[in-house]
């Protein structure tokens, strides 16, 4: 197998899921916290006491993805100057340009989409921060603090994900990663049939 094919087939898509599992779920374990819930894997029923055990599991995770991808796609972000820029990849670093594409500035990242530029470069913005600041290193700051809401995150990597599929799976004649029902993907859905052969959270 080919690096670049290990890239588009399996190594982003399983990041993106990350991304998706946090839209699909996060507010739903939110609302739940601080009870518990039950999590059924096949025949087995787990007791989690409070959701905060997943929610927080789920969170961590797709906000150090969020960056991780926006980085691997060319951007980066100062705080001294509060900006998106342009990333600087060390030796080892696997980026866009492994793939034979060009690096993606701050300015094509936030142009051509449904949400305004400033509103799409608050929400990448938002991805650095919260990145930074709350998941990847333990500072003084908090998610309330640097506004990371469950919704306003939920927003933010549903922008990632459609500039990664915008920037690299669109110019490789590729079709999008989604996670969408009878995808090649997977997906998270709310079960309402009992019939349906998923586990169910």
């Amino acid at each position: 197998m080919s690096e670049i094919t290990e890239i588009l087939d399996y190594r982003l898509p399983a990041r993106l899921a990350e991304l998706n599992t946090f839209i699909a779920l996060a507010s739903a374990l939110e609302a739940r916290d601080p009870n518990g819930l039950e999590l059924k894997i096949d025949t087995d029923t787990y007791s989690i006491s409070s959701a905060r055990l997943l929610l927080d599991v789920v969170a961590d995770g797709a906000v150090v993805i969020a960056r991780t991808l926006l980085q691997f796609l060319g951007i980066s972000y100062s705080a001294a100057t509060a900006k998106l820029g342009d990333m600087s990849w060390k030796g080892d670093d696997v980026s866009i340009k492994t793939l034979n594409l060009p690096s993606v500035t701050p300015a094509a990242a936030i142009a051509g989409w449904p949400e305004a530029p400033q509103r799409a470069e608050d929400l990448l913005i938002l991805c650095f921060k919260t990145g930074n600041k709350v998941s990847a290193h333990f500072t003084t700051r908090n998610a309330s603090a640097q506004g990371a809401s469950i919704s306003e995150l939920r927003e933010a990597f549903d922008l990632v994900m459609r500039l990664v599929n915008r920037s690299v799976y669109q110019p490789s004649g590729r079709n999008d990663v989604d996670f969408t029902p009878g995808g090649n993907h997977g997906h998270i859905v709310l079960k309402t049939d009992t019939t349906t052969e998923y586990g169910e959270i």
